[in-house]
């Protein structure tokens, strides 16, 4: 017989999802054409094995803003608008940024409001008085009052007061309280003022000659408030320190002797007390008691409610533990067309990646009949927290390059294995992590990398799970002819 063996290499497809964030009114050029509008957009370029890598950019437009507002001066004064202190109504620009870098316009339309003086002149009798300059004025003057205008500017009244001789006689003033009376000039006066009783005399300058006698009434104040306080405090009210709600009375005297209520409303806003359960999985950590915690325990937050009283959250925090997950395998090398038993523990439920040639995905015994060397990871979910493990099925080749490997101590994929290595004996191999930074290197290399870092300050320490990217230069063409092969290789631990 005539037996023709013909090796199958399959050459990933990669896609790479990319975010670019622009300004509203700006473009990029993405999936062949200067974009401007928010989504998602696909660049498929040609990889170095010649199948398609794919870039997928999600496109973020951010906006800009224009806002129109107003704003009014006195005449005199001055507001920093388009960088400089201005005094003129008009329409001036600002030109900000945004939280994000776009454009954000504010235009503001000043106006300047005037100011206004008027001189006026007043006469009274004497012994009489006028309002002016901020009190009763009784002598002759000049008075200055300065008043603002319904556009909030000065509007400046000089007032000239003539004061006209008269025959009068002012008495000593009385005073009352408020709802009490005095016995002026033949009647009971309640009211604030000033009574006159006229004599007949007929001044030239048209004033009387007069008595005058002034009431005084001294208000009796009644005034409403609002207290709060906390469920525990007290406030002292009514004569006596209060702790429950309700509306309590106080009696005072002014400083005239007269009668000052105040009626005070009391309100006993409560204090909170919060039980609460948080369960989280080994490993994860959660925000409670003022730090992030990752051990089982109570803690304790006190918050303030909207009423500015103490609201205390105790939280228990449970951490559920991780599943231990183990595969194992009746054999992990095989020859094209047979099958293997893949076990896995630690479920809960199970979940195989990738699904190529297994007999069921979510069971924890499959049977795997692949046609090329594969590694399997199993995620194992076990009370909603989860674990993997891996491993790699090898189907007898000439010679192979794994995707990962999990150096977790099990004895089985421990080592980056590069079936057929040994066929190079003038190898050699650089791996990088994802940083560019050199993690490892070896010439020759003999299979026996276990995920360890040989470079820099963490010389020894065990490498995070993740993707690493590796160059290897057999020393001589490979089985397809290239002597330097690039590629990703996976830590899992």
């Amino acid at each position: 017989d005539s037996i023709v063996s013909q090796q199958l290499i399959v050459n990933p497809v990669y896609t790479t999802p990319n975010t670019v964030i622009i300004c509203n009114g700006d473009s990029i050029l993405l999936a062949g054409s200067y974009q401007f509008i928010a989504g998602i957009y696909n660049d498929t370029l040609s990889a170095q094995t010649g199948c398609d890598s794919i870039i997928q950019t999600n496109l973020i437009v951010n906006p800009t803003y224009s806002v129109n507002t107003t704003a009014a001066i006195c005449n005199g004064d001055s507001i920093f608008l388009q960088n400089a202190y201005q005094t003129i109504a008009g329409n001036y620009m600002d030109t900000l940024t945004t939280i994000n870098g776009c454009d954000s316009i504010v235009t503001t339309t000043l106006t300047v409001n005037p100011t206004y003086s008027m001189n006026v002149n007043v006469n009274i009798c004497q012994g009489d008085s006028l309002f002016v300059g901020g009190a009763y004025q009784n002598s002759a003057g000049v008075y200055t009052d300065v008043l603002t205008t319904i556009l909030g500017c000065d509007s400046i009244i000089n007032t000239t007061l003539i004061i006209n001789p008269i025959v009068s006689n002012t008495l000593t003033p009385i005073t009352i309280c408020e709802n009490d009376s005095a016995f002026i000039f033949g009647n009971y006066q309640f009211t604030a003022g000033i009574y006159d009783s006229i004599i007949q005399n007929g001044a030239v300058t048209g004033c009387d000659s007069i008595l005058h006698q002034e009431l005084i009434l001294n208000p009796i104040y009644t005034t409403s408030q609002l207290a709060t306080i906390c469920s525990g405090d007290s406030v002292l009210l009514g004569g006596t320190y209060q702790t429950n709600s309700g509306t309590y009375m106080d009696t005072l005297q002014t400083i005239n002797g007269c009668d000052s209520i105040i009626v005070t409303t009391l309100t006993v806003n409560p204090s909170y007390s919060i039980t609460d359960t948080v369960e989280i999985c080994q490993g994860d950590s959660v925000f409670i008691g003022g730090g992030y915690q990752m051990n089982s325990g109570n803690y304790i937050d006190t918050l303030q409610s909207i009423s500015s009283c103490d609201s205390i959250i105790t939280t228990t925090l449970i951490i559920k533990p991780l599943p231990t997950v183990n595969i194992t395998a009746n054999t992990t090398s095989i020859e094209p067309g047979e099958n293997v038993q893949l076990t896995a523990s630690g479920g809960g439920t199970y979940l195989w990646n990738p699904s190529d040639y297994l007999s069921c995905v979510s069971c924890s015994d499959p049977i795997a009949s692949p046609e090329q060397t594969i590694l399997y990871q199993v995620e194992v979910d076990s009370n909603g927290c989860k674990n993997s493990d891996t491993i790699t099925i090898f189907v007898n080749d000439r010679f192979f390059i794994p995707e990962g490997f999990s150096p977790n101590n099990d004895n089985t994929n421990d080592v980056f294995e590069i079936v057929g290595i040994n066929q190079y004996p003038q190898n050699s191999i650089i791996i990088i992590n994802r940083w560019g930074n050199k993690v490892y290197e070896a010439t020759p290399y003999n299979g026996d990398w276990d995920g360890t870092n040989q470079f820099g300050i963490s010389i020894g320490e065990k490498l995070p799970t993740g993707t690493y990217f590796y160059i290897l230069d057999l020393g001589e063409p490979g089985p397809d002819g290239e002597q330097i092969i690039k590629g990703y290789i996976y830590l899992n631990r």
